[in-house]
């Protein structure tokens, strides 16, 4: 039985660990499946999974985040703020 903080953490066939999730940021969804951490190294263990999972979850927050922030402006707009 899977516990709370292991919910979408799977081991492979080989052996080794993966993760997915899938979340609601802004109005559009994130999804994501890997089987590897943030510096691209191999999940071997189960807890190494479930952190690898919480840390792509707080990035893929902090993207979507992120680029809702910046606004285009043209060159005259920003002149005009400037002034």
């Amino acid at each position: 039985m899977a516990k709370a903080n292991d919910v979408g953490v799977y081991q492979l066939e080989n052996g080794l660990w993966g993760f997915r999730f899938v979340m609601v940021v802004d109005g559009k969804q994130v999804s994501s499946r890997k089987t590897t951490d943030a510096l691209g190294n191999k999940l071997k263990t189960k807890s190494q999974a479930i952190k690898a999972r919480e840390a792509a979850m707080l990035q893929a927050r902090f993207d979507r985040e992120r680029q809702r922030r910046i606004t285009r402006k043209t060159v005259a707009e920003v002149y005009a703020e400037y002034c």
